[in-house]
């Protein structure tokens, strides 16, 4: 990668001439504020991992909250079966970005129907919880189905881009 260790070696800088700037500390401020679009891409950039892992990290944390405000209402087992569904369907979700950043488009569809699984199983385990007697209950069901639905829309509008380029990568072969 051309990285010589002449290139970032200590002994060719000379700290004592940067502290005796004054203004050393406001241009390193500044070169880092110039330099934000020069990082380096990472999947936590993308903007697929903030929405889904937004809504998901959205979901558990109402959940949390209510487990927090109610007492014994809910089965620890539909708990623990909510939170995990939520947990696979985010690392489904990670799997098939990355595949998607590395051009697999095929392995991203087929992530993505995992991903789905373990969303409808979220779905069901939420139809299963009552939530007539409690209405903050009821509230986190609607706004909980409400983000699952979003992210099902994304899920289906990329596993719907990934197959338009492998058709169109298809009818280029032929």
């Amino acid at each position: 990668m051309g990285w010589d260790s002449s290139d970032w070696s200590m002994n060719d800088m000379n700290f004592d001439e940067s502290i005796e700037d004054s203004n050393w500390l406001a241009d390193a401020i500044n070169d880092d504020e110039e330099s934000n679009n020069m990082d380096p891409y990472t999947l936590h950039r993308h903007p697929l991992y903030i929405a889904v892992q937004g809504l998901f990290g959205s979901i558990l944390h109402l959940w949390e909250t209510l487990l927090n405000e109610t007492t014994n209402e809910i089965s620890p087992k539909y708990c623990f079966d909510l939170v995990q569904s939520i947990n696979h369907g985010k690392q489904e979700s990670l799997l098939a970005l990355q595949s998607l950043d590395l051009a697999d488009y095929a392995l991203t569809v087929s992530e993505l129907k995992r991903a789905l699984k373990s969303l409808n199983q979220s779905l069901s385990i939420l139809e299963l919880i009552h939530s007539a007697k409690n209405p903050k209950l009821y509230a986190f069901k609607k706004e909980s189905i409400g983000r699952l639905f979003d992210i099902r829309e994304i899920w289906l509008r990329v596993m719907n881009d990934c197959r338009e380029e492998l058709d169109r990568r298809i009818n280029d072969e032929e």
